[in-house]
């Protein structure tokens, strides 16, 4: 019998959005929900969203696992990550496995509303009918049982506070109530307080059955606010201060010292029961007639189903509950984008340490600085290598094929000199001496300190111009004691004591098509077919990677080391052994990234990649490709680089594209149904903590479903990773699309 063993993301089945889309996306009970009846939408602190039907709890990830039957009417997280779902039948508590509802409320009849539960000073609290219930994220405690209360609000100074039919409006210190404010003949005496919030003065407000109320702790006095005897059952307050007020006849702001009442035909006025603030500022309104959107300046209605509840996640991707299901609003990866030269190749894009864009094409050189373009066309000859290399004296230098141009003081020209060389030049780099260095096929490596240019011939071996066989020098750059080398296609040189000698040879190492000194001092050597080498503390060199031609070396926002391989992707440096990304053979035809101008990172762990198939975006272990279909002027991408407002630039075939990147915290995920037409959890054994499949066959038949928070189902595409019968080797599948 062969055992075939199911990890939860089945052959490390990984999910690729084609491209993100923004329309709404209606998941249902059809999808995996429990209900269409959608009450509540949270998303935890890890990033987690739990959904609360009518029918149960359900956790979601672009598809959806049911936990509990009973739906929560709203979820809360505890400063210690504890997070709790207040259901219709009490109170739940999520320990990371289950829910379940803690034994202090076996006794107590709890509140079921978002103004019953609050944090504060570590801890979490519960209004209840039998007092006040907290919980400091491992011991639960009951306090004076005999103060019922319905709601809390907290002020600055760290003090809950509430009302109690006898005591009036009372506040407590962490250890017991106290009475502030006898409501006895005052202006809330006989009126039913439905809601609070305290405000950024410091003020409590109470929304009441008979209209709107301000406390203020420091006079201990009451007063009425303008908008009359009306039932008040929402109150918000925005980032730049303004108050909202939902009533049972509309919708009001207070703002610049004054109220406005919202009307949007009628339809704003009848059934609203929930507001949010999206991450711009702008207000989100739903109720009976649907969801709202507000500017500042206008409303636009953006669904006609009655909506239950609204969340913004903190990537701004808007989730509305309905009784029609569940909407997402995935948002684009920008909302700007800039399309410059146009119908030209652009091979090089870096940013000078001035902030200026710097762009190579086969129009010539470029620049922009935010506003203005500025074109370089005259005189400019040769096709671009992509090479840009700001210096330390603020110059920066330009390879174009036989020719090299150098800006500085504000014009653009040719380097002085330089032509009597009359080469290729592959590399440019500046020393720690602030010399420039150049390396080509046709001559040995020459540096200009500024006055003249040296040729550097002592001991180098053979060149095109001597022997007419392509013998091309493609990388130099300096080890951490500050030695040159050179990575060539005759091996590695180093240079001594102003004489080249070589360490290693083809044989050993092939042709070294780039170096790179990492951070912590390690040189590295990047070959064209055998891999990658390190150099050790006593200056010798060790094989790391075997195989591959190693385009360049990155090192990410959080130190980590990536070599990019021109066919298959990514390695990873774990400090002691580099692996294969995940996306590594996920399809890509072939990686631009000579000289490292095709990879860049942004925002912190989303890799960006020039490939001939688009664009490709890596986040973590999913990936996609942005193709002419996304806006990019060509499919075959050439270069990568970001601005100083964090946009990212992308150098095609035809032309340039700029846009803002964002990062998904929601990656996407695969649900397994049926295993050979057998139900998931029915055909598999729970062995060693693993999930085990037994079959005398060498296949199975999965039936899944999939999504993400971003991409519709119908432009999903997956593949999945599984030993080879024949070799045992882990491959990946062709990118197989999603049928439902």
């Amino acid at each position: 019998m062969n055992r075939l063993l199911l990890p939860i993301a089945l052959f490390s089945l990984i999910f690729s959005s084609l491209h993100s889309q923004v329309k709404w996306r209606q998941f249902t009970s059809q999808d995996g929900l429990s209900s269409d009846v959608v009450l509540s939408i949270y998303e935890s602190s890890i990033g987690d969203i739990w959904i609360g039907t009518d029918m149960g709890t359900d956790y979601f990830s672009g598809v959806s696992e049911n936990f509990i039957s009973t739906g929560a009417n709203c979820f809360f997280e505890s400063s210690t990550g504890h997070l709790f779902a207040l259901t219709s039948s009490g109170i739940y508590l999520f320990d990371g496995q289950k829910w379940d509802e803690p034994e202090i409320f076996d006794d107590i009849s709890s509140y079921t509303t978002p103004e019953s539960v609050i944090k504060l000073g570590g801890k979490i609290w519960f209004a209840t009918e039998s007092g006040l219930v907290g919980f400091n994220g491992q011991k639960w405690q009951l306090y004076d049982p005999d103060v019922s209360i319905k709601w809390l609000v907290k002020t600055a100074d760290g003090l809950l506070w509430s009302k109690n039919w006898k005591l009036g409006l009372i506040s407590f210190d962490g250890q017991k109530w106290k009475a502030e404010f006898n409501i006895d003949n005052s202006l809330i005496d006989n009126v039913t307080i439905q809601t609070a919030l305290v405000t950024s003065t410091g003020k409590i407000l109470l929304g009441t059955s008979l209209g709107l109320f301000e406390y203020d702790p420091s006079l201990n006095s009451v007063a009425r606010l303008e908008l009359g005897k009306i039932g008040i059952t929402t109150l918000h307050q925005t980032a730049a201060g303004n108050i909202w007020v939902i009533s049972d006849v509309g919708i009001f702001e207070y703002q610049t010292g004054q109220w406005i009442q919202h009307l949007q035909k009628g339809n704003l006025g009848d059934g609203v029961n929930t507001i949010v603030e999206e991450l711009d500022g702008d207000i989100l309104i739903g109720g009976e007639n649907g969801l709202f959107h507000y500017d500042g300046i206008r409303w636009l209605q953006l669904l006609s189903f009655p909506t239950n509840c609204i969340t913004v996640l903190r990537d701004g991707i808007i989730m509305v509950g309905s009784s029609s299901g569940l909407f997402i609003l995935s948002q684009e990866e920008s909302n700007q984008h800039q399309l410059a030269l146009n119908g030209k190749a652009v091979l090089g894009i870096h940013q000078a340490p001035d902030g200026n864009m710097w762009f190579q094409s086969s129009q010539g050189i470029s620049s922009f600085d935010g506003i203005r373009w500025v074109h370089f066309t005259e005189q400019i000859h040769g096709d671009p290598l992509g090479e840009i290399i700001p210096a330390s004296n603020g110059q920066i230098w330009f390879s174009r094929q036989r020719h090299l141009y150098v800006y500085g003081e504000q014009k653009l020209s040719p380097a002085k000199g330089y032509t009597i060389f009359n080469q290729y030049q592959y590399d440019i780099m500046e020393a720690s001496d602030g010399q420039i260095w150049v390396i080509g096929n046709q001559a040995p490596p020459v540096s200009y300190d500024g006055q003249k240019w040296t040729v550097h011939a002592e001991n180098y071996p053979p060149t095109y111009a001597t022997t007419g066989q392509f013998l091309g020098a493609w990388s130099i750059a300096e080890d951490s004691r500050g030695v040159l080398h050179v990575g060539c296609a005759t091996g590695l040189l180093r240079y001594d004591e102003n004489s080249w000698q070589r360490i290693l040879t083809p044989a050993e190492v092939g042709r070294i098509e780039t170096l790179h000194l990492g951070s912590d001092g390690t040189f590295w050597a990047g070959s064209w077919g055998k891999g990658i080498f390190k150099q050790e503390k006593d200056g010798s060199w060790n094989q790391a990677w075997e195989t591959g031609n190693v385009w360049s070396f990155h090192e990410t926002q959080n130190d980590q080391l990536i070599a990019v391989l021109r066919n298959g992707g990514l390695l990873q440096w774990n400090g002691k052994t580099w692996s294969q990304h995940p996306s590594f053979n996920s399809g890509i035809k072939l990686i631009n990234d000579r000289n490292g101008v095709g990879f860049v990172e942004q925002p912190e762990g989303v890799y960006w990649l020039s490939t001939e198939n688009g664009l490709m975006r890596i986040e973590d272990d999913f990936w996609y490709f942005l193709t002419v279909e996304d806006g990019l002027p060509s499919s075959k991408v050439k270069a990568v680089s970001i601005d100083r407002q964090e946009n990212l630039w992308v150098g095609t075939e035809f032309g340039a594209y700029s846009f803002k990147p964002k990062k998904y915290p929601h990656p996407p995920a695969i649900a397994i149904t049926k295993i050979d037409d057998d139900e998931f959890f029915s055909a598999v054994d729970e062995v060693e903590d693993e999930l085990v499949y037994e079959t005398g066959r060498s296949f199975i038949s999965v039936t899944w479903i999939g999504g993400d928070l971003q991409t519709s189902a119908a432009r999903m595409v997956y593949q999945y990773k599984a030993p080879d019968f024949d070799t045992g080797v882990e491959v990946w599948s062709p990118l197989i699309r999603q049928k439902s």
